[in-house]
């Protein structure tokens, strides 16, 4: 498979709604909100690429995109990734049904961004994730989960 040729145009909307993304979650402090540095960097640096990887998606798929659309779509970028952080700030507070649906609303949002066949957490390896989050820093867990999580 070849690089796909675009014309000036169709470069120029991809690289606006890809900048219209990565500035949404840029400023969405909810996704940052209770990780260091050693974990928000990986996953802000993992957002970027996402960015670029849905606003190509987007651009490809709907010819006639728009606005609204793309603003959705960068909201559930941001739902994601907040939920990635969550999975690494909040384990010590909550209980496996709730780490459960968070992995569940991980896997939802992002086959919904990246297609049916974006990578997803099985229950298994839930199960796995949650029986040994407990030796593991916020750095290790979220940079583990964007791993999975990327193609």
């Amino acid at each position: 498979m070849g690089e796909e040729i675009m014309t000036p145009f169709q470069a120029e909307g991809r690289s606006r709604w890809v900048e219209k993304i990565r500035d949404r979650i840029g400023s969405d402090a909810t996704i940052r909100e209770g990780l260091q540095d050693d974990a928000a960097l990986p996953l802000m640096d993992w957002g970027w690429d996402r960015a670029a990887r849905l606003g190509a998606r987007l651009s490809a798929e709907q010819p006639d995109l728009n606005d609204e659309q793309v603003v959705e779509a960068a909201h559930e970028l941001s739902r994601l990734m907040a939920r990635v952080a969550w999975l690494a700030v909040y384990r010590h507070q909550q209980d496996a049904a709730w780490m459960q649906k968070t992995f569940h609303t991980i896997n939802e949002t992002n086959r919904q961004l990246f297609g049916p066949d974006a990578p997803a957490f099985s229950d298994q390896e839930i199960a796995d994730w949650i029986a040994s989050h407990e030796n593991r820093s916020n750095e290790e867990l979220v940079r583990a989960l964007l791993a999975h999580l990327t193609p």
